[in-house]
């Protein structure tokens, strides 16, 4: 009799959810909850428990893909003999699903994008055509928002590279950049280390070292102004890097290339 009864709230959770009233249909469920299953196993608390959001892990595919998996063997250990009720509630992640995608700026939607949902749902002659269904709609909506965040990634990444090579010779820091691209230090590091192969620094350090080496042949630049010009206004510590970069001092690197 309780699960009924969760059914039914779900069921009016779901039509409040519809109305954009999520926090009172959370609300809803979590009083239902408190109130009858002290006593349930712990597996049907587990997912009864969980919003779509909070089962929805969209930067893992393969984590998500088993999350669902789970969560239907859990529906049809609890409700097999209601198909129907779990076509709604499939149909319920699946919208959900593709919210987010859509809200992410993965996948495009209008009016009748999903007007064959409801016959698809029931056209499941079993639960495993369902699951199916089910799954590929999950894994289609995860596999968009992780390809439009790493297709972001790497915009951002490179936009960052192009002020690097455009602005060396200034005094550029990883916040200054990071907020160029309005990304956090922390995850700016990340996804330019991994579209670079090196960190901020080092990538500096390198496009400033090429071009004092482009600048130190020429006879009439000085060892000082090319440091400048490259980034660097302390001509000792300019000195030090780039010896650390070339194996060569600034000056001896001039005295062998200089033309």
């Amino acid at each position: 009799m309780k699960k009924i009864l969760f059914v039914l709230t779900l069921g009016l959770a779901l039509v409040l959810t519809s109305c954009g009233d999520q926090h009172k249909a959370q609300s809803l469920v979590k009083d239902f909850l408190n109130e009858n299953l002290e006593n349930e196993d712990c597996s049907f608390k587990r997912f009864s428990q969980l919003t779509p959001t909070a089962m929805i892990d969209f930067n893992r595919v393969k984590s998500m893909r088993q999350e669902m998996n789970e969560f239907f063997d859990w529906m049809l250990a609890h409700y097999a003999e209601d198909m129907n009720n779990i076509r709604l509630k499939v149909l319920e992640y699946i919208i959900w699903g593709e919210k987010k995608a859509f809200e992410a700026g993965a996948v495009n939607y209008g009016f009748s994008y999903r007007r064959d949902y409801l016959d698809v749902a029931m056209a499941c002659k079993n639960y495993e055509e369902l699951r199916k269904w089910f799954l590929d709609k999950m894994v289609n909506a995860c596999r968009a928002i992780r390809d439009q965040k790493e297709e972001r990634s790497n915009s951002a990444a490179k936009k960052a590279m192009l002020y690097i090579q455009e602005n060396y010779s200034k005094d550029i820091s990883l916040d200054d950049v990071s907020g160029l691209v309005n990304i956090s230090p922390y995850y700016f590091s990340k996804i330019f280390k991994e579209e670079t192969g090196e960190n901020f620094i080092e990538y500096l350090t390198k496009i400033r070292i090429e071009k004092a080496k482009e600048l130190l042949v020429k006879p009439d630049i000085s060892i000082k102004e090319a440091g400048i010009r490259s980034g660097y206004t302390d001509p000792n510590y300019f000195s030090r890097i780039f010896k650390k970069q070339t194996d060569m001092t600034p000056s001896e690197y001039k005295t062998r290339y200089g033309k």
